[in-house]
C-alpha cells in the first residue's frame, strides 16, 4: 500500500487514475487518427484498432484497481468509474464495428466516420 508522493493519496488510487488517463488519452488520440482511415490502408486500420485496444485496456484496468476495496472509493466514485470506463469501450466498439463493416467507407457516409471518431 502506502501513499504516493507525500500528498495522502493512496498509491493504489494514484496508480489507478494514471491508468484511467492515460487509456483516455491512448483511446482519444487514436480515434482522432481514424478518422483518416478511409485514406489509409485497411492494413494501418488494424494498427489503430491495436491502440484503441490497449487503450481501452489502460482504461478497464485502472477503473479496477479503484473498484478493489484497498483504493477505498465510495461507492458513487465506484459506480461513475465503471460507468465510465464501460461507456468508453462500447463506444470504441461501435467505432470499430462501423468501420469492420465498411459502413463508414461507403458512398453517401462520409460524415458517419466523423460523427464515430466524435463520440469517443
Amino acid at each position: 500500500s502506502g501513499t504516493s508522493g507525500g500528498n495522502g493519496i493512496p498509491r493504489e488510487v494514484a496508480d489507478g487514475y494514471k491508468m484511467l488517463t492515460e487509456g483516455a488519452e491512448v483511446v482519444k488520440a487514436t480515434s482522432t487518427k481514424y478518422t483518416l482511415i478511409g485514406k489509409i490502408d485497411m492494413n494501418d486500420g488494424i494498427k489503430l484498432a491495436e491502440e484503441l485496444r490497449q487503450g481501452c485496456e489502460l482504461l478497464a484496468t485502472g477503473a479496477l484497481i479503484l473498484h478493489t476495496p484497498s483504493a477505498g472509493m465510495s461507492r458513487s466514485s465506484r459506480h461513475y468509474i465503471k460507468r465510465s470506463a464501460r461507456s468508453v469501450g462500447a463506444t470504441v466498439i461501435n467505432l470499430i464495428s462501423t468501420f469492420a463493416s465498411h459502413d463508414a467507407l461507403e458512398e453517401g457516409n462520409e460524415n458517419l466516420a466523423a460523427q464515430k471518431c466524435g463520440s469517443v
